[in-house]
């Protein structure tokens, strides 16, 4: 008896914000149908970024999926026509004040198949020196750190986004 592709039935916008929009499919599959649910998020970038004497910044700030502070790469959403490389220059700006040199695609990935239908565009940046005129965003702090304090971040959980933390490595900039 030969398999049957799933087939999208019907799709409802259940609940939406300006961040999240909650989709129900009904997927088919042959006679049976299934309600599955989608979270849609907008894409993002995340951004291994090295400055000329080889530090790398972080930004902390608070994060209420988590209710917590978290230490995580310069990162963003897409903007409405944005490209991602457009969001990887801004965002490099608005968070960490920092223009870059030389911007290399890592790669676009699917963060979670199972539950969010949004990319995650990784780029590694070589920057300029940090600008004296960069006044950051109200409740992100700031820090640069060495390959090695990254490192140890990474090993002792205080860097523990997993989407972050794997583009560094995806990045090159530390070896697995």
């Amino acid at each position: 008896m030969p398999s049957q592709e799933p087939v999208v039935a019907a799709r409802q916008i259940v609940y939406s914000n300006r961040w999240v929009t909650l989709v129900r499919k009904d997927i088919q599959t042959g006679t049976r149908t299934e309600d599955y649910y989608t979270l849609q998020v907008p894409d993002y970038v995340a951004i291994v970024a090295v400055t000329p004497d080889g530090r790398l910044p972080l930004v902390r700030q608070y994060r209420p999926a988590v209710e917590g502070y978290t230490l995580e790469l310069p990162a963003g959403t897409l903007e409405p026509g944005e490209t991602p490389l457009e969001c990887c220059r801004r965002e490099l700006w608005e968070e960490v004040g920092l223009k870059a040199r030389h911007i290399r695609e890592v790669g676009s990935y699917l963060p979670d198949t199972g539950r969010l239908g949004n990319r995650q565009y990784i780029f590694h940046v070589q920057t300029e020196e940090p600008r004296l005129e960069f006044v950051r965003e109200q409740g992100i702090e700031v820090s640069y750190h060495t390959l090695e304090e990254l490192e140890h971040l990474i090993q002792t959980r205080q860097l523990d986004h997993l989407l972050h933390v794997s583009a560094v490595y995806l990045a090159g900039v530390l070896g697995a």
